[in-house]
């Protein structure tokens, strides 16, 4: 019928608290998977723009799906956050000695292996050859704070 009210803004939320507290629970949802999204899509980001570039330059020759040094691919996930060692067969040259624990994980970046290994400060130093710049550290130190999160283009590169 024509009696159908409109609503217009700024008018209270009709159907007394209960309903309120619905709405205000639905808004503040919204909320925070916007949020989420946002800080996925800045991960994303992150990666593309930062860190992929390193692992395809330092880490990609010796680190990849067919090669798989150690037992480590950066194009697998799993295999980064898998304990890694002690390695069976002996390894020589940069990676000699055991290696144990995962690549990643959810601790403090600078106990993880791939950082000790990039800083140099533990058994292994990554990668062969000269070390790498500051700047390169801090991207990847920073990766790992983060969860070490891959972008949806460079999971499908497997």
């Amino acid at each position: 019928d024509g009696q159908r009210q409109s609503r217009s803004r700024g008018q209270p939320i009709r159907g007394g608290p209960e309903a309120q507290v619905i709405v205000l629970w639905c808004l503040l949802v919204a909320a925070e998977v916007a949020a989420e999204s946002a800080a996925e899509n800045g991960d994303a980001r992150f990666f593309d723009r930062r860190v992929a570039p390193i692992l395809t330059k330092r880490c990609l020759g010796c680190h990849n799906n067919e090669l798989k040094a150690a037992n480590i691919s950066f194009l697998d996930r799993d295999s980064l956050t898998a304990a890694v060692g002690p390695v069976v067969e002996p390894v020589v040259g940069p990676m000699a000695g055991p290696v144990v624990g995962p690549v990643i994980g959810p601790s403090d970046p600078a106990m993880t292996l791939l950082v000790r290994a990039i800083r140099r400060t533990g058994d292994i130093k990554m990668p062969p050859g000269p070390a790498l710049p500051p700047n390169e550290i801090a991207t990847l130190t920073e990766w790992v704070r983060r969860g070490a999160p891959f972008s949806r283009r460079w999971s499908l590169r497997r």
